[in-house]
């Protein structure tokens, strides 16, 4: 008896957890580092670095103590393409790959995304620079219909997964083409010191994501706005409070932080040793903290999600587990300030 009642409960949770799905699936994949992939929230940001390339991966894995967990990785690089110093301005360039697998059904999206960037310094410090963004790119996305379970498997109150069903289903993929765009400030007026603020869109081509072929379904646009400043507390500390509010139909995000960063040691190159910790929280949802390290141009950030929202009783109050990394090349060189100052992610 108890095994009908579990299938039972299994079958039902399954279907309203694929209509969930239905009415999510126009909503993007979120991360709570938003900070180790600055070019998947502004493209504006790619290559404003200092280095020649950098490339940074993530993992992030949630709600698995409800159903099976949901598993987002990534994979993005970006880089200078021109850095003209005569000029005082920066041609960037970057791409982002991501794969992100919800629940049971395996309702997977697959997509990739290339971005073109332009930063031109407002004054002749190089301290104050205007940068602009565009992205385009394209995605797959499918669902496994054999993983659910319907009502219409019980028969005489015995649950069979090879009970045939009468639903039908038009497709079980599509792909559709991706665009963004986005512009970023950026000010470092004292070596201890600077902001920037960043306003992004994307799918401004509003995408269909129907698996039903229902032309009336489309991708909203989504809005992004980020404010980050840096506050240097000490010759070896700083602050780095920011907010980050997202808008994507009529869903919203707003996620409040600071970072905490101690210099352990510099060397001769300007390569930092560093480490971090954070507390964030995300509006009305998870209270997140963050722990990180970096070394010689490798930096390495862990979170853990404490969940807050009404679904904390299923969930247990566990969140997400997020782990990312990225690491910068650089031409080794004795360290000295650079004619073109670059923002401290």
């Amino acid at each position: 008896m108890r095994i009908k009642v579990y299938h039972f409960i299994k079958a039902h949770f399954t279907a309203v957890f694929f209509f969930i799905c239905g009415l999510l699936s126009a909503q993007d994949i979120h991360f709570s580092q938003f900070w180790m992939n600055p070019i998947a929230i502004n493209p504006a940001t790619a290559g404003f670095f200092e280095g020649e390339a950098r490339i940074g991966i993530y993992n992030r894995s949630q709600w698995y103590t409800v159903t099976k967990a949901y598993q987002t990785n990534g994979l993005w690089f970006d880089l200078p393409i021109v850095k003209r110093a005569s000029h005082q301005d920066i041609f960037g360039f970057g791409m982002t790959f991501d794969y992100d697998c919800a629940g049971s059904s395996k309702y997977t999206t697959l997509q990739s995304n290339a971005m073109f960037s332009y930063a031109r310094a407002l004054n002749r410090k190089n301290n104050n620079f205007l940068m602009i963004g565009i992205s385009g790119g394209v995605a797959h996305r499918s669902i496994n219909y054999q993983f659910l379970s319907f009502d219409e498997q019980f028969q005489d109150n015995i649950y069979r997964s090879d009970n045939p069903i009468s639903e039908t289903f038009p497709i079980s993929s599509f792909v559709f083409p991706d665009c963004g765009v986005g512009v970023q400030w950026f000010y470092h007026p004292l070596e201890s010191f600077y902001y920037q603020l960043g306003i992004s869109t994307f799918h401004l081509n509003r995408p269909y994501q129907s698996l039903l072929k229902d032309k009336s379904i489309r991708m909203p646009i989504k809005y992004n706005i980020q404010f980050t400043t840096g506050i240097g507390v000490h010759s070896a500390m700083m602050l780095i409070p920011s907010i980050l509010f997202s808008q994507q139909g009529k869903y919203n995000e707003i996620m409040l932080g600071c970072l905490y960063s101690y210099v352990i040691g510099i060397d001769n190159s300007g390569d930092l040793q560093k480490f971090e910790l954070g507390f964030d929280y995300r509006w009305k949802d998870a209270l997140y903290v963050v722990i990180g390290y970096e070394l010689r141009r490798l930096r390495f950030n862990f979170s853990y999600d404490f969940n807050l929202s009404k679904l904390s009783p299923a969930s247990d109050a566990q969140g997400g587990i997020e782990v990312s990394m990225y690491y910068v090349f650089k031409k080794k060189k004795t360290f000295k300030r650079q004619d073109v100052p670059c923002p401290i992610w």
